[in-house]
């Protein structure tokens, strides 16, 4: 024979209503031990009873761990919407681990493994990007990503930076970056690539020069300039070209 309950229904819908967690409810219902939280829990499912309300020591509710997820990008953003610290890993993973039993849909979250920078500390990078940059590359995968074309990158060296789906198939493309030229204010771009000539003077470079682009190597020059703007040249268009000035005649190959 089962043990006789020492309360009733309606108490534990009561205790559960003004409740905030299972702790409050044992309290309310007369029970000393945490031993019976199963039961009391098993009781209120096959009632249908919503405890989700509860928080515990928790300042904040299930629903707003909902709402902060929705909102954020990163497990750090989503910590800080509901005024908890994630700069611990067992606090990201604690957060993590109670969506996960919620249901939420946390795959366009940051890695809860995320560590937050300490308040003041100087982080080790320079905030300063430097002209040109050497993220061409990433910032060409992207826009063709961005528009649903697959791209693959070579593992060994050729004479093109990635392979791009397009509408008429593969495409091979060499990536360029660039930054004004002191003169005129345009932007100047070098279409050339390091060859080995054994007959070449040695210099710093050893026995390499550079040498123009032939015809079948790339299919286009992806290039991305020092203040953002981005060009997109068939290698048609320039042939080879060992450089280009970006003036008006190359405007209609401005991308965004």
């Amino acid at each position: 024979m089962a043990p006789q309950r020492s309360w009733t229904d309606d108490a534990l819908i009561e205790a559960i209503r003004t409740g905030q967690s299972w702790r409050a409810v044992q309290r309310k219902l007369g029970l000393n031990t945490t031993s019976v939280t199963r039961g009391l829990r098993r009781r209120a499912d096959q009632l249908g009873l919503d405890y989700t309300h509860f928080t515990g020591q928790r300042r904040w509710t299930d629903d707003d761990l909902r709402a902060a997820v929705a909102t954020s990008t990163t497990w750090i953003e989503a910590a800080r919407a509901i005024g908890r610290s994630a700069r611990s890993k067992s606090g990201a993973d604690g957060l993590r681990s109670h969506a996960e039993r919620l249901g939420i849909d946390t795959s366009h979250l940051v890695n809860a493994r995320s560590v937050e920078p300490h308040p003041g500390k100087e982080l080790p990078f320079s905030a300063v990007p430097s002209p040109g940059g050497r993220s061409g590359l990433s910032i060409a995968a992207r826009w063709f990503l961005d528009r649903g074309y697959v791209v693959s990158v070579p593992l060994e060296p050729t004479c093109y930076d990635l392979i791009t789906e397009s509408d008429e198939g593969l495409k091979k493309v060499q990536v360029k970056t660039t930054k004004r030229l002191e003169d005129s204010g345009r932007y100047g771009v070098k279409l050339t690539r390091w060859v080995y000539d054994p007959q070449a003077t040695s210099n710093a470079s050893g026995k390499y020069r550079q040498a123009p682009y032939a015809s079948g190597m790339v299919d286009y020059f992806f290039i991305v300039t020092s203040g953002g703007s981005m060009y997109l040249i068939p290698f048609d268009v320039v042939g080879n070209k060992q450089s280009i000035v970006l003036d008006r005649k190359y405007g209609a190959f401005s991308v965004t």
